[in-house]
């Protein structure tokens, strides 16, 4: 896996706040790119992708005004208004998924994968997205391993 700022870069796009952000974008290319945790894709109705970003709870005034999710917002209204609502996607993950801030292990630019705006709530950041065009690898298992090929049984 490599560094956020590789990933972004494989796009051409460049953080603003590499400590903060998960966005970015490139207004001569017309490209916006969003890192996405891996656990936050739905694949139970494959092979149609969703990720959804959904906060609730005592915390979500101060998560509202994060400047990350400020600068994210800004560019989901962006890609919707040049791009037609489509992203392209680079996919996180944490060191810890339980943890509170998470902190990113590692990022992987999503070649294959292009997602688009659902929906988007402009006052809290929140989005859902379903991909538009995918390669799906396997299923991530529980632990967000990909599973491993069974030997076949010789009879």
């Amino acid at each position: 896996m490599a560094r956020l700022s590789e990933a972004f870069g494989f796009f051409n796009t460049k953080l603003r706040d590499k400590r903060l952000d998960l966005s970015a974008r490139n207004e001569a290319d017309k490209t916006v790119v969003l890192a996405l945790w891996r656990d936050g894709f739905d694949y139970s109705k494959r092979p149609a992708v969703s990720y959804r970003l959904h906060r609730s709870g005592a915390k979500m005034p101060d998560w509202m005004e994060l400047p990350g999710n400020r600068t994210r917002l800004g560019d989901l209204q962006w890609a919707r208004e040049h791009c037609d609502g489509c992203f392209r996607v680079v996919i996180i993950e944490a060191t810890d998924p339980a943890a509170e801030p998470r902190v990113v292990a590692g990022a992987s630019p999503q070649q294959l994968m292009v997602m688009k705006i659902t929906e988007l709530d402009e006052e809290t950041g929140e989005f859902t997205a379903a991909a538009e065009r995918v390669v799906l690898s396997p299923r991530p298992t529980a632990t967000g391993d990909l599973p491993t090929k069974q030997k076949s049984k010789v009879h």
